[in-house]
């Protein structure tokens, strides 16, 4: 069994692959200031949720946007596990990447476009619904070729609540109608309508630039939320940069 660990600016999420089924998945806050003795405690307890237990790993690999919490969790890993896990990276030769210095590109980027690749093909759009909300192209031949970056639907709301003097904090939830009648439904409404026309035009700039029609997939802990907001065909599926390591994985260990 193959565990990944994709390290979010707001959750870290956890997948256990029996082979290519998705066996376990959990989630918990990210928090850098933390330990390892911490993670390495959070993820005993998803084990131990579970029937799968850590001696029954065979491999693992850590995907990190926060900077020094992937260290972190290899560490908690090899607590837990005894080895120690891969790190995700941009040379590992899932997708080539065409723009400039490549390994700047968020690892959680290349990871979502090389399972969306892998799973139906390119050209394809790849929406990440997450704390930041990216779009990005993948070309037919399975190449990155960039996109956009934009802040996620919490992200939207927490800024409204914080940079402004009377606005409350407002959770994330289905507007009523866009028309709201009180702050907190105008506020949703016009993140989620917001957010839902942003992703919609970028979707469509973004695929324009491809060199045929291309699909589009949502990825990301919001995109089943914001899906039934938009209005064009898309496929879902939230674990999309758990499905680039185990790719991740597969590739390192055929070599």
């Amino acid at each position: 069994m193959f565990l990944a660990i994709d390290i979010g600016n707001t959750h870290i999420t956890c997948g256990v692959f029996d082979g290519d089924r998705l066996a376990v998945h959990g989630k918990f806050p990210t928090d850098a200031a933390q330990p390892p003795p911490h993670y390495a405690d959070a993820l005993r307890a998803l084990f131990a949720a579970s029937a799968v237990a850590p001696s029954d790993l065979r491999g693992a690999m850590v995907a990190s946007v926060v900077r020094g919490a992937g260290q972190t969790l290899r560490e908690a890993v090899r607590a837990l596990a005894g080895f120690d896990p891969a790190e995700a990276r941009a040379d590992m030769g899932l997708l080539r990447v065409a723009v400039p210095d490549p390994e700047r590109v968020g690892i959680d980027r290349l990871l979502a476009g090389a399972a969306a690749f892998t799973g139906g093909g390119g050209p394809v759009v790849v929406a990440d619904l997450g704390t930041a909300l990216t779009v990005d192209l993948v070309s037919g031949e399975g190449v990155f070729l960039g996109g956009t970056i934009a802040p996620g639907l919490r992200l939207c709301l927490e800024a409204l609540h914080l940079r402004t003097s009377l606005l409350p904090r407002v959770d994330l939830s289905p507007p009523a109608s866009v028309l709201g009648t009180n702050t907190a439904d105008c506020i949703r409404s016009g993140v989620v309508y917001g957010s839902a026309g942003m992703v919609e035009g970028l979707v469509r700039r973004v695929a324009a630039c491809a060199e045929g029609p291309a699909r589009t997939v949502l990825t990301g802990g919001d995109a089943p939320f914001l899906s039934p907001y938009l209005p064009f065909p898309h496929e879902i599926d939230p674990h999309l940069v758990l499905r680039g390591m185990l790719l991740a994985h597969q590739k390192v260990s055929r070599q």
